[in-house]
């Protein structure tokens, strides 16, 4: 237990110690519109995916229970 705790502490310090700036963010838009739509189409379909895999298990249960009343 005192290993693992020990252990714990020195990887999360060393990750404090050695942490570098990010050159780059996913927020900081370059001249370029190719760059700048490739942000924008990954943002609209992250926002959009939750919407789209609860809409797909929802249908999916309709139809599992439409078949069961059928049968």
């Amino acid at each position: 237990m005192i290993y693992r705790s020990f252990s714990l502490i020195l990887s999360c310090g060393a990750s404090l110690l050695l942490a570098q700036p990010v050159l780059a963010c996913s927020v900081c838009f370059v001249a370029k519109k190719e760059n700048l739509m490739a942000f924008f189409v990954t943002g609209v379909l992250l926002s959009l995916l939750p919407f789209v895999l609860v809409g797909g298990i929802g249908f999916w249960l309709y139809r599992q229970a439409k078949a069961r009343r059928e049968s």
